[in-house]
């Protein structure tokens, strides 16, 4: 009882907010920061801010959503107005635009203002992105797993399997859990002599893959998922030694039902849109992502390596 109100307690905070709309507070530089009615102004003249809300179809006053080193961000409603200095942002941006994918915001609009206006104001920034307003912050599970995917992915040059997801290997690893333990349930010896050491699991896998019969594909699904560090499910380090390990950590992590499994597949899901749509997004933050439907969502598509040269229309 004890352990199972500790990792209840676990799972609460896991899916707790990292902030809410009505707190009064912004990220600004990955630092959240008490705001004032000062970073409601965009610093654009009116007669430009009405230009924007004419062409891009935006409503009411700006209401400030966050800075970074790049931009920043103006809630109109139930869409957002990003003015950036990030030529690579503005033309991921325009790939996507009127695309949807559950796991990536959806871009409405991408323009550049017109140089005189640039001229006459301090905002120096040229670019503009236009999005769908998302109201909620990401929970602590999706900021960890965002973490193990920056891990995963640093340096990645799109080449690695997070962006070729497949959408069925969540129910896959689920089969290849079940297969797992009934095996080891019938014959412990596909498990092989316990590991020595602190070396890596992936001799381990290797060997039982092999004697399961299973395909290259599945080895490297059933690594991802069995690696991911779940807050409830301990060490993995001892848990492909017995047919009792494994059934302590698949329920001690509920790996099948793990909002870091379901979240992590959902990050993969949103790195491979983009890349198929001619985005190598590898500037992956926990600043870059908010939840969106109660999936993780990617937004905020800056330093991205991008096919061709999509058309930045000129405001106006």
């Amino acid at each position: 009882m004890k352990l199972l109100l500790e990792n209840w307690r676990k799972y609460q905070v896991m899916m707790e907010r990292i902030n809410e709309l009505d707190s009064g507070k912004r990220f600004i530089l990955d630092s959240l920061v008490e705001v004032t009615e000062d970073h409601n102004e965009t610093g654009l003249s009116e007669r430009e801010l009405s230009k924007i809300k004419n062409w891009a179809g935006l409503s009411g006053d700006p209401s400030f959503l966050g800075r970074g080193t790049m931009g920043s961000a103006y809630r109109f409603e139930d869409k957002a107005l990003k003015i950036t200095s990030d030529a690579r942002e503005a033309k991921a941006a325009a790939a996507i635009v009127g695309k949807n994918h559950p796991n990536v915001y959806t871009v409405l609009a991408v323009g550049r203002r017109d140089p005189r206006d640039v001229e006459e104001s301090s905002v120096r920034k040229i670019f503009v992105v236009i999005y769908e307003f998302l109201e909620y912050y990401p929970t602590n599970s999706m900021i960890s797993v965002t973490q193990q995917m920056i891990a995963k992915t640093h340096r990645d040059k799109g080449e690695s399997m997070y962006y070729n997801w497949d959408p069925a290997y969540l129910a896959r690893m689920g089969k290849l859990v079940e297969d797992l333990v009934q095996k080891a349930g019938e014959n412990p010896d596909v498990l092989g002599a316990p590991q020595e050491g602190y070396g890596s699991l992936r001799p381990k896998v290797e060997m039982i893959a092999n004697n399961l019969g299973w395909t290259s594909e599945d080895l490297e699904v059933f690594m991802v998922f069995w690696n991911l560090d779940y807050p409830s499910g301990g060490s993995n380090r001892r848990s492909l030694d017995s047919p009792e390990n494994i059934i302590e950590f698949v329920d001690g992590a509920d790996l099948l039902r793990s909002p870091i499994a379901m979240h992590f597949h959902e990050l993969a899901l949103g790195l491979t849109f983009l890349e198929q749509n001619g985005v190598t997004f590898a500037d992956l933050k926990t600043s870059n992502v908010m939840d969106k439907n109660g999936q993780i969502a990617i937004i905020d598509i800056g330093k991205s390596a991008v096919e061709g040269n999509p058309e930045l229309p000129l405001i106006g």
